[in-house]
């Protein structure tokens, strides 16, 4: 990863297709393997264990959401919309400042990401002025797994040892870690309420208390349940804005079902 003066950004994305696996997997697993490089689900790889306490040091820091929560309307109201779901791993440096998030993301389906599938990963570095790069393979099965590891071990063998985040720990101390509360995001907010009077406006009220500008619409209303579906786009809006509206709605008496929210990456 190349260094970047405190004026300019780089940013990582990892990529894995959208598979249902147990939360615990869907959160530590991906972020351990994916977000950065050097860190592997391997417990029994060697570089691991050297790299363990230095990832314990920088854990609270990073937001993680695993793909539990996803169901097939959300899917559905993706395709329809024009995104695919794909669980990424981000890792952006900003000012001298390192932002780490692992979670659902709606993108386009004309994007390069959206066409990673099957048992490939991809990993994306976007930086200035360098521009972008792409390294794509097989994340998954006994072939890759293997020769991640043999790789490994005949890196050691060679005296081949590399700094674990590829700078070494001096360098790696002046980077300050931050969590994404104030970075902004657009996103897709999906409402399972009560099909009655005044629902839709109550939630429109507590959108502009908050700051989120709302960008697009939808009501899809189910008479034979009494219920509504209603599907909001946001236009961009810090993360913790964007939360505290979750929060606030969640709680309304007209809610039938826990409310979702998927950030959007339109690059």
């Amino acid at each position: 990863m190349r260094r970047t003066t405190s004026n300019t950004q780089q940013r990582t994305v990892s990529t894995r297709p959208l598979r249902r696996v147990p939360s615990s997997s869907s959160s530590s697993g991906v972020h351990r393997r994916n977000l950065i490089r050097t860190a592997t689900p391997r417990a029994n790889s060697i570089t691991d264990m050297s790299r363990r306490r230095d990832m314990e040091e920088i854990d609270n820091e990073i937001h993680i959401e695993g793909i539990k929560n996803i169901d097939k309307i959300d899917i559905d109201n993706a395709n329809a919309l024009g995104y695919k779901i794909k669980l990424l791993g981000v890792s952006e440096l900003i000012d001298n400042k390192v932002y780490q998030r692992v979670h659902p993301t709606l993108i386009k389906k004309s994007s390069y990401v959206a066409s990673i599938d099957g048992v490939l990963n991809a990993v994306i570095v976007d930086g200035k002025p360098v521009g972008q790069s792409t390294i794509q393979g097989e994340g998954a099965g006994p072939a890759a797994t293997t020769s991640a590891l043999i790789s490994d071990i005949s890196s050691i063998l060679r005296g081949n040892i590399k700094f674990p985040f590829s700078i070494s720990n001096k360098e790696r101390k002046k980077l300050k870690f931050d969590n994404i509360d104030d970075r902004s995001f657009s996103a897709y907010l999906r409402f399972e309420v009560l099909d009655k009077s005044g629902v839709l406006s109550n939630i429109t009220n507590v959108f502009s208390n908050n700051k989120v500008s709302i960008k697009r619409l939808i009501q899809n209303p189910n008479k034979n349940k009494g219920s509504s579906s209603i599907i909001i786009i946001s236009h961009k809006s810090k993360n913790k804005f964007l939360t505290k509206v979750l929060k606030v709605i969640s709680k309304k008496k007209y809610i039938k079902a826990k409310p979702k929210l998927i950030r959007i990456d339109e690059n």
